[in-house]
């Protein structure tokens, strides 16, 4: 398995993530990976690292631009005080960053989040539709369905 830091473009600037991807050439899914409230901490480069040893290429971006929460406190500040436009938007970064790898196959990826990453993961998934596939774990403020055009939708 490959795990790296890497950056990639976004709004013309740019973004870093956690990469974790088997090392094998051959055709993988895409799996973007999205924080708790905690921040991109050792548990979700676990989970992107699990993800890239069933199969995937796996990107975790991070939201909080290299801050880890380690107490509930901090954690309710810094998920209060994220610019969810500007997260999602790294986080279709992320997704695009995915599909355009040659190793990428389909040209569609997952999203998968916890907590505060799993509403993202919903509201990302509502709108971009180079997303094929959704998990929020325990993730609140759900986007209502009608943000879900031209998509089938089904919410568990």
């Amino acid at each position: 398995m490959i795990t790296d830091t890497i950056t990639y473009a976004v709004n013309g600037g740019e973004a870093t993530g956690f990469l974790a991807q088997p090392d094998a050439e051959g055709r993988y899914m895409g799996v973007v990976v999205i924080q708790e409230w905690w921040g991109l901490n050792a548990h979700i480069q676990d989970v992107t690292r699990r993800l890239a040893g069933a199969g995937a290429i796996a990107l975790a971006p991070d939201l909080y631009h290299g801050l880890v929460a380690t107490e509930p406190d901090e954690a309710r500040k810094k998920s209060m005080e994220l610019d969810r436009e500007r997260a999602i938007k790294e986080i279709d970064a992320a997704v695009d960053f995915l599909i355009a790898q040659e190793s990428v196959f389909p040209k569609k990826v997952g999203v998968i989040g916890f907590c505060l990453g799993g509403g993202l993961a919903l509201h990302v998934g509502a709108r971009n539709p180079n997303v094929a596939a959704v998990v929020a774990f325990y993730g609140g403020a759900a986007p209502d369905v009608s943000q879900f055009t031209n998509r089938e939708v089904a919410i568990l």
